[in-house]
């Protein structure tokens, strides 16, 4: 008698072990796919968990030479006074402003341009609107009557716009046809810059 059909028990065997294996491979494995954002997808594929951002880093600030500290041997030239720059990423610095002058810029617009001792320059515009107000402050363009006020429009430094987030510069004139400055700068990626100078 010949039959076609007839499996023997250990074929049978084999194809219930292939049909098992393949069953718990793909049940006992379980990945997870996260995109930010809080959506979850679980996917049953023996892959490992991926996360995917598309959060964009932030802009690193540019890089800048160490600064050198001044120290006066009394037989040097006495500075204009020193800006401490603080809260960096770098480190701290103490400047010493080696010149320091007041340069109408415009009809509205002043730039106050501090040298620094490393070779840095620190600028300051300003525009005056109360002539009888000596000072100055970084204002909410949105919330602020600018038609009334003092006000700082830009800080740089080394020819860039720093990001300055608030601040003050107190411009007091003095008897002797010289002015006395008091900064107090606040920046998101610079530090802070703060220092008084005569000049």
């Amino acid at each position: 008698m010949n039959c076609r059909c007839k499996l023997t028990i250990h074929q049978i065997m084999k194809k219930i072990i292939f049909f098992f294996v393949i069953f718990l491979a793909f049940t006992s494995a379980f990945s997870q796919i996260r995109i930010e954002g809080g959506i979850s997808v679980n996917i049953d594929l023996p892959i490992p968990d991926i996360v995917i951002s598309t959060r964009k880093p932030r802009p690193a600030a540019p890089p800048r030479r160490p600064a050198n500290v001044h120290v006066c041997n009394h037989n040097c030239n006495h500075s204009f006074g020193q800006i401490h720059n603080q809260n960096t990423s770098r480190g701290s610095y103490i400047y010493e402003v080696v010149d320091a002058r007041l340069v109408p810029e415009n009809d509205i617009e002043e730039r106050l341009i501090l040298n620094l001792d490393n070779g840095e320059t620190l600028e300051i515009i300003i525009i005056t609107t109360r002539t009888n107000d000596f000072n100055y402050s970084i204002h909410n363009h949105n919330n602020c009557h600018c038609s009334e006020i003092n006000q700082i429009t830009a800080v740089l430094l080394n020819n860039q716009t720093i990001a300055a987030v608030n601040g003050s510069l107190s411009l007091q004139p003095l008897n002797n046809g010289l002015y006395q400055a008091v900064i107090n700068i606040h920046s998101l990626y610079d530090g802070d810059f703060n220092g008084s100078i005569t000049f």
